[in-house]
C-alpha cells in the first residue's frame, strides 16, 4: 500500500471570526460583539476588537439599551451577563430556564423572556420577569400572553408581542399593559412564529412579523407605529414554500431574500433597515438588505452583498448612511460594514487587511494576484510576499449578473480572466499586460 504522509499546513492571512453570534453598536465607534466565551468591544467603528470579559459561555445574543446606551445585556442557555458602565465591569445572573430575551429601558431596570418550565418539551408559554436593580435580582411577572419580544422607546414607553400575534403597550415602565394591536391569523395557517420589536422613540416602533419557514422559504411582513397605537403594514414577502404574508398586509412593497434576516432600526428617525437571505441562492448572492429613510413609504432595494457569508445573524444601524451586518455562514464570522446606506460594504473583522476569496494565481514564490474580497467581488489584490499580506490594485471588469471567473497570471504583467455567465450560457475572457488594467481577447 502507498504510504501517506501528514504534513503540517499553516493558513496564510488572517484566522476567520469565531465570535460570531450577535453585534450591536451603541455609536459610530463603539459596539460589541459575543460568542464562543468571549465578550468583545470595539472603540474604532470595528477595526479592532478588544476582550471584556471571558465568561465561559456560550453567548447567543446581545442588546444595547436605546435609552441607557452604557447598559448591555449579553445571554446564552440560561446566563444572562450584564455591564452598566459600557462593559467595564459585568455581573452575571442565572434563569431557570432558557433566555430569549434581556432588555433595559433604564440602567435599573428591565425586563427578561425566558422559556416557561416545560418549555424543554415545547409544551409551555414564555415567561415574563422584571429587574429594578440593574440585574442583581429578577422577579416573575404576570404576563397577558406568552412574550415573545420586548422594545422600549423611553424610559417608561415600551412594546411587547405575544404568541397569539398580540402586540402591547405599556406608558408606565411596565407595570401595567394594554392590548393595542393584534395581527390578523390568515383562515387556514397558524399565528406569527415570530414578532420581534424593534423602537425607534417614545411613539415609533417597529414589528417583523415572520411565519416558521419552509422549504428554505420564509414569509414576513413589517409594521409600523408612529403613535405607539395603530399599526400599519409596510413591508411584505410572500413565498411560494411558506404561502402568503403574515398579518394580511395588503399591496406593500416587497421585501428583500426568499426568507427574513435582522432588522435594524435608527434611534430618533424613520430609517429602518431590514436584511433577507437566500439560502437556495449562491455564496456570492444570497443575502442583500431594504431600507426605508420615510418610515416605510418607499423603500430601496440595494444589490445583493457581493461575497456575503450567507448567514445574516446580526445588524445594527447608527445613522442612515452607517451600518454593520454580522455574517456567520460556514460556521465563520465576517462582520462588514457600510459607509452608503447598504449600497456597499467592507469587511472591518476579523482582518482589516484584505484577502482574495474567488481565486488566487501565484507567478512565483513572492509574486501572486487574486481577485474578490468579502463586500467586493471585483476586487483584484497582489501579493509580493507569498500571500501573507495582500494590496487592493483594482477592479476587475463586470461582465453578467451571474458568474464564475478563474484568475491565472503567466508573467508578473500577463494574466488571464476568465468568466463563466451561467445564466448567459456563455464565456469571456480578458487579460492585462501590465498586471493592473484588463481588457478582453
Amino acid at each position: 500500500m502507498p504510504k501517506v504522509e501528514s504534513i503540517d499546513g499553516r493558513v496564510l492571512g488572517q484566522p476567520r471570526g469565531r465570535y460570531d453570534n450577535a453585534m450591536r453598536f451603541s455609536s459610530a465607534t463603539t459596539g460589541y460583539m459575543v460568542g464562543n466565551g468571549l465578550i468583545l468591544k470595539t472603540t474604532d467603528g470595528g477595526l479592532h476588537f478588544r476582550t471584556v470579559a471571558h465568561p465561559g459561555v456560550a453567548l447567543t445574543q446581545l442588546s444595547v439599551s436605546m435609552v441607557a446606551p452604557n447598559s448591555i445585556a449579553t445571554w446564552g442557555g440560561h446566563t444572562t451577563l450584564i455591564s452598566h458602565n459600557s462593559g467595564s465591569s459585568w455581573s452575571t445572573f442565572t434563569f431557570p430556564t432558557r433566555i430569549h430575551q434581556v432588555a433595559f429601558s433604564t440602567p435599573s431596570s428591565g425586563f427578561a423572556i425566558t422559556d416557561g418550565a416545560e418549555s424543554e418539551s415545547g409544551n409551555s408559554d414564555r415567561l415574563l420577569w422584571q429587574t429594578t436593580d440593574g440585574g442583581v435580582k429578577w422577579n416573575q411577572l404576570r404576563s397577558p400572553g406568552s412574550p415573545m419580544s420586548i422594545s422600549f422607546g423611553s424610559p417608561n414607553i415600551g412594546w411587547m408581542s405575544t404568541a397569539s400575534g398580540s402586540i402591547l403597550k405599556t406608558v408606565d415602565a411596565g407595570e401595567a399593559w394594554s392590548k393595542v394591536e393584534q395581527i390578523p391569523t390568515l383562515s387556514g395557517y397558524a399565528p406569527p412564529s415570530s414578532i420581534s420589536l424593534h423602537a425607534a422613540s417614545a411613539y415609533v416602533c417597529w414589528a417583523l412579523v415572520a411565519d416558521s419557514g419552509q422549504m428554505s422559504q420564509g414569509s414576513y411582513s413589517v409594521f409600523r407605529t408612529t403613535n405607539g397605537t395603530n399599526w400599519i403594514p409596510v413591508l411584505a414577502k410572500a413565498t411560494a414554500g411558506d404561502g402568503p404574508a403574515p398579518g394580511e398586509p395588503g399591496h406593500v412593497p416587497v421585501g428583500p431574500g426568499s426568507a427574513p434576516g435582522p432588522m435594524a432600526v435608527v434611534q430618533g428617525t424613520d430609517t429602518a433597515v431590514v436584511a433577507g437571505q437566500c439560502e437556495a441562492c449562491s455564496l456570492s448572492s444570497s443575502e442583500s438588505i431594504s431600507t426605508t429613510s420615510n418610515a416605510g413609504a418607499n423603500w430601496n432595494n440595494e444589490p445583493w452583498i457581493p461575497n456575503g457569508m450567507g448567514a445574516p445573524v446580526s445588524m445594527s444601524f447608527v445613522s442612515p448612511s452607517e451600518g454593520w451586518l454580522l455574517d456567520s455562514g460556514a460556521g465563520v464570522g465576517v462582520l462588514l460594514q457600510t459607509l452608503n446606506g447598504g449600497r456597499s460594504w467592507k469587511e472591518v473583522y476579523p482582518t482589516t487587511h484584505p484577502h482574495p476569496v474567488n481565486g488566487v494565481s501565484l507567478v512565483n514564490d513572492h509574486l501572486g494576484y487574486g481577485i474578490g474580497i468579502p463586500g467586493d467581488t471585483r476586487a483584484l489584490l497582489r501579493t509580493s510576499d507569498g500571500g501573507r499580506s495582500w494590496d487592493t490594485i483594482g477592479v476587475v471588469p463586470r461582465v453578467g449578473a451571474t458568474q464564475t471567473i478563474q484568475i491565472v497570471f503567466l508573467t508578473q504583467q500577463r494574466g488571464f480572466l476568465a468568466y463563466e455567465m451561467l445564466s448567459e450560457n456563455q464565456s469571456k475572457v480578458y487579460q492585462t499586460t501590465d498586471g493592473e488594467g484588463t481588457g478582453p481577447l
